[in-house]
Parts: C-alpha cells; sequence; structure tokens
C-alpha cells in the first residue's frame, strides 16, 4: 500500500471519538425508545436481533479478526494487498449466501419465529447485507479516520429517522428496520469506498490456506458469543419481553461503554503485529505497559462509578417502567473493567502472536462456564442471573488469558499504580455519596455526581502522579485533535493581553 502509515496517536483518537459515538448516541435513543416502546416492544425487537447476530456469526466466521492480522500484514506490498483481501472477501460471501437460506428456511417454518415474521425479516436486512462487510480491511490499513466520519454520517441520518418515524408502541417494527439500514449503510458505504484502495481480483485465489486459521477463528468468536449472546437467547426462551427488554437496556448501556473502554487498546492490533514481525520486544513491551495502565485508570473509575449512580442512570435512561433493571446495572458494572482488561490480552496481544488455539481454550472455557451458570441463575433470578454469569465468566477468561500470555511474554504489573488508582476511587466514591445525600433533583444530581465525581478522580490523579493519567494528558496534549485547537487558544491568550 502506499499510503502514509498513520500515527497511533491519531488513531488512537480517531478511534475513540468513534467509538465515543457508539456510546453517545445509544445514550441518546435509548431514553426515547424506552419510553415509546416500553420494555415488551424492546424486548421483541432485541430478541430478534439476537437471534440474526447468530447466523452473522456464522456467516462472517471469524473474519472480522482475522482479517485485521491478515491485512496489517500485507499492506506494504499493492498486489499481496489486492490478493489476500480478494481470498478473504470470498469466503465472507460464500459464508453469507449459505447463512441467508438457513435464515430464511428457519423463519418460515419454525411457528415462534413465523408469528412474527415481518420483524424477522426486517432484522435479516443485516445478515443479506453481511456481503459487503468489510470492516476488517479498513482497520487492517488503519483508516480510523474513514471508519469515523462514514459511521458519524450514518448514525445522524438514523437517528433522525428513528426521531420521526418511531413515534408510539407499535412502531418496533419501524425500529427495526431502521436499525437494519444504519448497519447495512455502514456496509455499503465500505464496498463503494473500497476502489480507492484495492482491486477485487478473481484468479489464482487460494481459499484453502486461510481455512484452518478462520476455523479456529470463528470457533473462538463463537464461543465468545455463546455467553455473550445465549444470555439474551435464554432469557428469551424461559422469560417474557420484558424480562428480555429489562436486560438488553442493560446490556447495551453496559456494551456502548466497553466499546468506549475498548478503544483504549483496540488500535494496537496492527501495531503488535508489526512489532513482533520486527521482532521489536522492547517496543512492544513499553507499549504493552502503557496501554495496561491507561485501561486500569481509565475503567475502574467507570465501573465503580455506574455501580453508584445506577438508579439515577435507570432512572433518567429508562424511566419508572425499568426500575427493575437497577440490580441488573449494578451487577454488571465489573464487567466493563474485566473486558476492557480481557480484550487486550486475548483479542489484541494472544492474535497478535498467532494464538489463536490458546485464544480458542480460554473462550471456551467462558462458554462452558456461562452456558451452565445461566441455566442455573437465569431460572432463580432471571435478567440478575443472567447479569452475575456474564460478569462471573469474563472474570474467569479474563485470568486465564492473562495466565497464558505470562508464558510467553514478560508482563509488568504496576502495583503502586493500583494503590493510587484506589486512593483516587476512595476519593471519588466519597464526593458522589455526599452529592446523593444533599440533591433531590434526579437529572441534577445524575449530571452532577459525574461532572464532580469524574473531576475529583481526575484531580487526585493527578496529584498521586497515577502513570496512566499522565499518559492520557500527554497523548492528547501532543495529538493533531489538540493541534487543531491551538489557534483558538492563541486567540484567547491574545485578547486578554
Amino acid at each position: 500500500m502506499n499510503k502514509k502509515r498513520k500515527s497511533i496517536r491519531i488513531n488512537f483518537f480517531y478511534n475513540a471519538f468513534y467509538n465515543t459515538m457508539k456510546v453517545l448516541f445509544p445514550l441518546i435513543t435509548i431514553p426515547y425508545l424506552s419510553r415509546v416502546l416500553l420494555a415488551d416492544g424492546l424486548g421483541k425487537v432485541n430478541y430478534a436481533v439476537n437471534i440474526v447476530t447468530w447466523f452473522l456469526l456464522f456467516a462472517s466466521l471469524g473474519i472480522p479478526r482475522y482479517g485485521v492480522r491478515e491485512i496489517a500484514k500485507h499492506r506494504e506490498s499493492k498486489l499481496n494487498t489486492d490478493t489476500v483481501f480478494s481470498e478473504i472477501f470470498t469466503i465472507n460471501l460464500i459464508g453469507t449466501i449459505l447463512c441467508i437460506a438457513v435464515y430464511f428456511i428457519i423463519i418460515f417454518n419454525v411457528p415462534s419465529f413465523k408469528n412474527k415474521l415481518l420483524l424477522y425479516i426486517v432484522v435479516g436486512i443485516q445478515l443479506g447485507l453481511n456481503i459487503f462487510n468489510v470492516d476488517w480491511f479498513y482497520q487492517g490499513i488503519e483508516e480510523y479516520a474513514y471508519i469515523t466520519k462514514r459511521s458519524l454520517f450514518i448514525k445522524v441520518l438514523s437517528l433522525i429517522a428513528m426521531f420521526t418515524f418511531v413515534r408510539s408502541h407499535n412502531d418496533y417494527i419501524i425500529y427495526a428496520f431502521i436499525q437494519s439500514m444504519a448497519v447495512a449503510g455502514n456496509y455499503i458505504f465500505n464496498f463503494f469506498h473500497l476502489r480507492m484502495y484495492v482491486r477485487i481480483r478473481t484468479k489464482n485465489l487460494v481459499l484453502k490456506k486461510h481455512l484452518l486459521a478462520v476455523s479456529i477463528l470463528f470457533s473462538t468468536q463463537l464461543a465468545v458469543n455463546i455467553y455473550a449472546l445465549l444470555d439474551t437467547t435464554m432469557l428469551g426462551l424461559m422469560c417474557t419481553d420484558s424480562i428480555v427488554g429489562y436486560y438488553s437496556n442493560v446490556h447495551k448501556v453496559i456494551s456502548t461503554v466497553c466499546v468506549l473502554t475498548a478503544s483504549l487498546g483496540g488500535v494496537m492490533l496492527p501495531r503488535f503485529v508489526h512489532l513482533i514481525s520486527s521482532k521489536n520486544y522492547n517496543e512492544l513491551s513499553k507499549l504493552m505497559v502503557k496501554a495496561q495502565d491507561v485501561i486500569i485508570t481509565m475503567c475502574l473509575p467507570i465501573s465503580v462509578g455506574i455501580f453508584l449512580v445506577a438508579e439515577d442512570t435507570v432512572l433518567i435512561l429508562f424511566g419508572n417502567d425499568f426500575m427493575d433493571a437497577v440490580t441488573t446495572l449494578k451487577i454488571f458494572a465489573p464487567f466493563i473493567v474485566l473486558s476492557t482488561v480481557g480484550n487486550l490480552y486475548g483479542t489484541q496481544l494472544l492474535m497478535a502472536f498467532n494464538k489463536e488455539k490458546t485464544l480458542l481454550f480460554s473462550v471456551m472455557v467462558g462458554a462452558v462456564l456461562n452456558l451452565s451458570m445461566n441455566y442455573f441463575l437465569i431460572k432463580n433470578y432471571q435478567h440478575n442471573g443472567a447479569a452475575l454469569a456474564s460478569v462471573i465468566t469474563e472474570f474467569a477468561v479474563m485470568i486465564v488469558q492473562i495466565a497464558v500470555v505470562k508464558r510467553i511474554f514478560k508482563i509488568n504489573f504496576h502495583v503502586v499504580l493500583w494503590i493510587k488508582s484506589g486512593l483516587s476511587l476512595l476519593s471519588m466514591a466519597i464526593v458522589i455519596l455526599v452529592l446523593q445525600k444533599l440533591l433531590d433533583n434526579v437529572l441534577l444530581r445524575l449530571v452532577l455526581t459525574i461532572v464532580f465525581g469524574g473531576m475529583t478522580y481526575l484531580a487526585t490523579s493527578i496529584i498521586l502522579k497515577n502513570e496512566g493519567i499522565n499518559t492520557v494528558i500527554h497523548s492528547f496534549c501532543t495529538s493533531s485533535i489538540f493541534i487543531y485547537f491551538l489557534p483558538f487558544f492563541r486567540f484567547v491568550r491574545n485578547r486578554s493581553q
């Protein structure tokens, strides 16, 4: 590829902004949709999306992860990039066509799906257009700027459509259609934008060489999604639509926050692959330590904060119809730390070392544990049981992945950083609890506890010289995004003189 390699700081902030949108837009739509569609309507749509996601999982065959790594490996050669892309794209095409056929056979013949046929056809649009899902290519060449701009455009359009057309409890199918078209729109934009980077080849393609790695990664992804999707699937089979609505709303909030926190290490895979290929282990070690420190420093206050403000969060975001989800949100809070740390060690580092089988083993442990725990906990505790099973599973997977990584790569843990973060968390918690006692207005209380709690954590971390906070501040101040604001800062300074 002739494109100039992007700065990892630029990638980090574009990826962070992209993932911030993924957090911000649900936070805008959830309060509206929860009050219009209620738990029952959201439960119907979320369960249907859950079902189609299983088919998307089989259609993708582990390519979203595998494709990033392979494109990152071959991006220096235009010919190799064209060939590798065409081979992986063809595998995705075949897998998607087969899954489309099976999906439509099932929804037209299974009574529980046939009774809501229009809903399942609408959400099936996502599966039909998965043929054009090539996000893995843009991530592999580190085109985070394009991904961010495209996503922003599609999300703004879908947001306008949602507020315009979803007006009553009976509009849940319209909501499902808008959601499906937003996903499909990203895919279509991606495909037409490809001509700037690659030419799809149809001759001399060798698909066989990819099948082993793809099948291992697919098995890994399947095992991960057993405990990422099975909870909602089992809730839909064992409980009411309203219970699915409680759980899926909380899960969506936690997932969107996890998307944001995952961006702290989410751009690392291409760089890890490059450093390992060039045997630059010293630089790899430094980068790993920085990523680890930033993740711990940033994720701990988010998890603790969500636990402390769970009741106000549910009331503001979802409304009175969802108050049964408060305990669910508190149970789910630690998931953010566990998932983000696990993503760094599993998805990023183990993948970079070509340890797909090891990654598969770790998530298989989680899949078996989650399946057994869901069966017993959902039966007795419904949505709260599903949340507890997810947290325990994520913790077990994280421990296994860290233990495995320690055998192949030296890991440095900063105990002092944990102590500093703990002291900052204590000061943050005190501020939040005091404000909750003093304030009666729910919205004002939620806003002020988040703002002043966050400011307290930040100030305390700076005073204690927390390395993770220092890294974040330094990265921001030396990034291109900060440079864009320099003229404004200079203008203000000159006006004040």
